[in-house]
């Protein structure tokens, strides 16, 4: 990011919010004991990980999710969260932007060999079968029938 992307001279209290970022951070033994009290069936209140897949770049970032059932859950409110708030700066940006190599580490080219075969194949398609949605929502996502 260069400054211009999070400081405006003429209007900075509009943007004053866009100055800073904030990273989160689970303790282990809160998201373990969290992951044990748990309904297997209940995949909400859950962290879970998004990194592990065949696709390089969220494996690269170590994504994670968390999925809420109310939407006025408020990430910054959670007390189980340690957080630490970030300012923006170009030099800090670039310096990581380097060490990232331009961004090759984390957008990597190529992890899919001719991955736009297939995009273009998902592109065109309109349906899904009712083994595939049924598989999704009701065994990976754990949803009832109804």
């Amino acid at each position: 990011m260069k400054k211009k992307d999070f400081v405006s001279k003429q209007n900075e209290s509009a943007i004053k919010n866009v100055r800073y970022g904030v990273l989160y951070r689970s303790p282990t033994e809160i998201t373990d004991m969290k992951w044990a009290l748990v309904n297997d069936e209940d995949i909400t209140n859950r962290i879970i990980p998004i990194g592990y897949q065949p696709f390089m770049r969220c494996s690269a970032q170590y994504s994670y999710a968390i999925s809420v059932k109310d939407e006025a859950y408020d990430l910054l409110e959670d007390p189980l969260f340690d957080k630490f708030r970030i300012e923006h700066d170009e030099d800090f940006c670039r310096w990581i932007f380097e060490e990232m190599d331009c961004g090759a580490k984390v957008y990597l080219h190529g992890d899919i060999p001719k991955i736009e075969c297939y995009m273009e194949k998902i592109r065109n398609i309109h349906t899904i079968s009712k083994k595939t949605f049924e598989d999704v929502i009701l065994n990976q996502w754990h949803y009832s029938e109804q």
